[in-house]
């Protein structure tokens, strides 16, 4: 039976068809049009952790959150009172003095910023590169 020789009342295939079309406009719409301009959905971001995150690390880690981009998990530095504000700005992140037990919580991260001098750095990297971390 057509719809128009039913006098305007609606088919139950009409219905069908109507809501298949709802769904399917309603799937294709963008994440970032249902979060709010800006969203980022959590599997988007980064778990970041920090190394030598006192001076230079402390900016250096500002770039990679990117006003929560990503998240900072962990934090080391030899120095408590040099990355004290470091800390402040990232205080759910997980405190560390030597990289190598930052190592230990390997999986709760994605990769590492690693910001100490240079007679350092190469031997921080390679471990963590030996870990599989970026």
């Amino acid at each position: 039976m057509d719809s128009e020789k039913n006098s305007g009342l609606w088919t139950r295939r009409d219905f069908v068809k109507g809501a298949a079309a709802s769904a399917a406009a309603f799937t294709i719409v963008p994440r970032h049009v249902l979060g709010g301009p800006g969203f980022i959905p959590p599997s988007d971001k980064l778990n970041i952790a920090g190394v030598g995150v006192g001076g230079r690390g402390q900016s250096v880690l500002k770039g990679a959150y990117a006003n929560g981009a990503n998240n900072i998990v962990a934090l080391c530095d030899v120095d408590d009172e040099r990355a004290a504000k470091t800390y402040a700005e990232y205080p759910n992140a997980k405190r560390f003095k030597d990289y190598r037990k930052m190592i230990e919580i390997a999986k709760e991260y994605d990769g590492v910023m690693i910001c100490t001098p240079d007679h350092t750095h190469a031997m921080i990297a390679m471990a963590f590169m030996q870990m599989g971390k970026h």
